[in-house]
């Protein structure tokens, strides 16, 4: 069975999905056990347990478009990290919001855009890989704010760059103030082996 490349209403739906588990109407009459034999993540999503958790991959979200609407993956519990493609060049705010057991989130292209409170409460959020070669703006409180992200120990947590950009990370006035977390991106790469 091949990779099937999911679309941004696609997306919609199994966010929709994650969010309301139990729901039978979830696709507003569509046959939900053709949908789910169609699209694997959905399948992934629905047939897990509610406590368990899982991770989504840059292939399950490969042709979801450049942008991620706002609330996105609101209060996806079990979503522990997260991967986009390439192609993923925004997120809208709120996107992770209440996300409680998110631990890591990477996007692998150039993102352009972070929305404000994207990572509001994701106080397990420890990663944030950036593989880009440019410094994305942040909206408002984006990363988290002040509070919230001085709880996390710069020893553990971080927000991995391109060992070549973390001197604009760290001068660029949106990003200086979480200048402890910024880390070269080989870093992130090495703990990621150890998982």
């Amino acid at each position: 069975m091949g990779i099937h490349y999911i679309e941004d209403n696609e997306l919609q739906k199994i966010t929709d999905a994650i969010k309301e588990k139990n729901r039978i109407d979830t696709f507003k009459g569509a046959d939900m056990a053709k949908e789910i034999k169609r699209n694997p993540l959905l399948n992934k999503i629905i047939t897990n347990d509610a406590s368990a958790q899982y991770s989504i991959s840059a292939d399950e979200l490969e042709g979801c478009g450049n942008l991620i609407r706002t609330y996105a993956f609101y209060g996806c519990a079990g979503l522990t990290s997260i991967v986009f493609p390439e192609t993923v060049t925004k997120i809208n705010k709120y996107v992770f919001r209440d996300c409680a057991d998110l631990y890591s989130v990477e996007f692998k292209g150039n993102l352009d855009f972070i929305g404000d409170g994207a990572f509001y409460d994701c106080n397990k959020l420890q990663k944030l890989i950036i593989r880009g070669n440019k410094v994305p703006s942040v909206n408002g409180s984006s990363l988290m704010e002040a509070e919230y992200f001085s709880s996390f120990d710069p020893n553990v947590a971080g927000i991995y760059v391109p060992s070549e950009m973390i001197e604009k990370y760290n001068t660029d006035s949106e990003w200086k103030n979480y200048f402890m977390f910024i880390k070269p991106l080989e870093q992130a790469d090495e703990t990621l082996a150890t998982w």
